[in-house]
């Protein structure tokens, strides 16, 4: 089996030009303690998303970029097709891809239809497989999702984004994800290239203006200063931050339908 040494990611590897800066009501104390360090709940940082103008770099701050969740069957037919310049699937292409990500210290699942023995045989307890038969292409969408993580596949995934057999809260999900999906290619050695790093995880550092309209409820427009009782919500396909009354105010309405 191989064993690949594991280098410092996410937090541990971060540079200064890779923080995003944060409009916020006066200073440095308007960003939550712990804001960026939060593996618990995946990375998934709404907080941050919301302060973010740049659709990327709110999908980087939702998403645990230690993980990847890979196609294994994309990557395998894509290999023997570019590489070895022959139809089918080659095993060799998976353990390349593998390989990679291991060398860079990340959490890796395979969703995979085929070897899975020797897969575990290969790689061991340093990477977890998952069976994916007929429905892989979902199995991959679902593991991600619960990850909260990129996923490594060249498909579009397009049908399932409207599919209602599958849950809203995976739909929605994938519309975010679809930004940090990894695709990739082969070199002119074979070896495995993706197209997006996403290596760590952008540091958050506030501004030295203004930005109150960050800090406000988006129904009314009152302000969030002083600590005022609400929640975020999803609205309009982003996560909002709603005033107490505001969300009283709609549980009213849902109600009185």
């Amino acid at each position: 089996a191989e064993s690949v040494d594991k280098p410092p990611v996410g937090l541990n590897r971060r540079r200064q030009d890779d923080c995003l800066t944060i409009r916020t009501l006066n200073s440095a104390d308007t960003i939550p303690l712990g804001t960026d360090l939060d593996p618990l709940n995946g990375y998934r940082n709404l907080w941050a998303a919301n302060q973010v103008d740049d659709l990327n770099m709110k999908s980087l701050v939702q998403c645990d970029l230690g993980r990847r969740v890979m196609d294994a069957e994309n990557v395998g037919f894509s290999y023997a097709r570019e590489v070895d310049k022959k139809s089918g699937y080659n095993f060799e292409g998976v353990r390349r891809a593998v390989s990679y990500f291991l060398r860079q210290g990340m959490h890796v699942v395979v969703v995979a239809k085929r070897d899975v023995e020797k897969l575990r045989n290969e790689f061991g307890d340093q990477i977890k497989v998952i069976l994916g038969e007929r429905t892989d292409d979902i199995m991959v969408l679902q593991h991600a999702h619960r990850s909260n993580c990129p996923f490594v596949s060249r498909d579009g995934y397009e049908i399932w984004k409207t599919d209602k057999r599958l849950n809203q809260d995976l739909r929605e999900w994938m519309r975010v994800a679809e930004r940090i999906q990894v695709r990739f290619s082969w070199g002119i050695h074979g070896d495995f290239v993706p197209d997006w790093d996403m290596l760590s995880y952008p540091g958050l550092r506030p501004s030295e203006g203004g930005g109150a309209d960050r800090e406000q409820c988006w129904g009314c427009k009152a302000s969030k200063a002083g600590g005022s009782p609400g929640k975020w919500a999803w609205w309009q396909n982003e996560h909002r931050w709603f005033c107490a009354g505001c969300c009283e105010r709609w549980s009213e309405k849902k109600g009185g339908r």
